[in-house]
């Protein structure tokens, strides 16, 4: 088999896998987008019940209702941290986003201003631990 025979197979071997996880990718997608919206319906099911917490035989199921940041104008976020002395917590590229959303629920749940820039959104969701 010459080189360029071998490169051949090996590129058409490569396109086999891009193609591959590219469907598997939808797929994933696909099946997020169902759980998603079947846990919302659930989610709704347990509130209007006023049930937080069920026990099954295969896990416990507990509603949760958290909030995370959004920076939607990053010039004004960046002053309001400069302005706040808050470079190093916010300005770094690891682990900003979990320290914001800390920040803005500390916030939400004190009444206090947001960051400058930011806003936030819910997320609720059901957390299961298999028994």
């Amino acid at each position: 088999m010459t080189s360029s025979e071998q490169l051949s197979e090996l590129l058409d071997k490569l396109h086999m896998l891009k193609e591959d996880y590219q469907m598997k990718d939808d797929l994933a997608k696909k099946a997020k987008r169902e759980h998603d919206a079947f846990q919302a319906e659930v989610f709704e099911l347990m509130r209007e019940t006023g049930l937080r917490t069920v026990r099954t035989d295969v896990a416990t199921f507990a509603t949760k209702s958290t909030l995370y940041a959004k920076v939607q104008d990053m010039d004004a976020f960046t002053e309001w941290v400069k302005a706040t002395g808050l470079e190093d917590e916010f300005l770094r590229q690891k682990e900003v986003g979990a320290r914001l959303n800390e920040y803005v629920r500390e916030a939400v749940n004190n009444g206090t201003p947001l960051p400058e820039g930011t806003t936030w959104y819910p997320r609720e969701y059901i957390s299961i631990t298999s028994e």
